[in-house]
């Protein structure tokens, strides 16, 4: 609970808003989640993602990711170095969730599973970042 507001409390010092279940959440039922750049705002598909059974918390962690990416002007660069990253993403996700990354993220692959990773840390570490 003190790290959800930790991290809450982080994104909102550092200028990110965090909205939850926008209009495009009820017609993208695959949605969960998105950091959207131009207004520095994670949207959060609460429901959706309760109901392919993730936590708000969780989606709420690998969206931060991706603004802790932009806020350092990483346009590549992952905090999990390679191999690392390759291994982690092998031993943890299956082979779906991984070609789903592939053939969804194009030129943003490594952030993303960068981001799908760092989504099973504490709350706390990752409003550290």
């Amino acid at each position: 609970m003190i790290g959800s507001i930790l991290l809450a409390a982080a994104l909102s010092f550092s200028g990110v808003r965090v909205i939850e279940n926008r209009e495009a959440c009820s017609y993208e039922p695959d949605l969960m989640g998105e950091y959207v750049l131009d207004s520095r705002t994670i949207s959060l598909c609460t429901t959706n993602a309760i109901k392919k059974g993730w936590s708000r918390e969780h989606v709420l962690k690998h969206e931060a990711v991706h603004a802790i990416h932009h806020n350092l002007g990483w346009q590549t660069e992952t905090f999990i170095p390679e191999p690392q990253l390759t291994w982690l993403v092998c031993a943890f996700m299956s082979d779906g969730e991984v070609m789903n990354v592939l053939l969804n993220y194009p030129g943003e692959t490594s952030q993303e599973f960068d981001a799908r990773m760092m989504s099973y840390l504490p709350s706390d570490f990752i409003a550290l970042l």
